[in-house]
C-alpha cells in the first residue's frame, strides 16, 4: 500500500486454522519510504535473533542490523502504528 506521503507498506501474514480457532504463524510487514530504498522499519517473527527478549518478534529500524524487540503484530496493530503521529 502507499500512504498519504508516498511511503510504501507490505504486508504479509500466515494464519492456521485449527478446531481451537485461527491462529496467526508468521507476519512481516515492512514500511519503506518513498523511493523504496530506505527502510523505516520492519516487523517480523523470522526466528533468527534468539538473543531478543521478545524473541521471535522483533522489528528492523532503519538499517537492516538495528534489530530491536518488538510486541506480536497483527494488521490492526500496524494500521495504528502507521496512523499515530511520528
Amino acid at each position: 500500500m502507499t500512504l498519504n506521503n508516498g511511503d510504501f507498506v507490505e504486508a504479509s501474514e500466515f494464519f492456521a486454522i485449527s478446531p481451537e480457532g485461527i491462529q496467526q504463524q508468521r507476519y512481516r510487514y515492512q514500511w519503506m519510504d518513498a523511493t523504496k530504498t530506505q527502510l523505516r522499519k520492519r516487523w517480523d517473527n523470522a526466528p533468527h535473533f534468539p538473543e531478543i527478549s521478545t524473541f521471535p518478534h522483533h522489528v528492523h529500524v532503519e538499517q537492516e542490523e538495528n534489530v530491536l524487540s518488538s510486541a506480536m503484530l497483527g494488521i490492526l496493530d500496524l494500521i495504528a502504528i502507521l496512523e499515530s503521529p511520528t
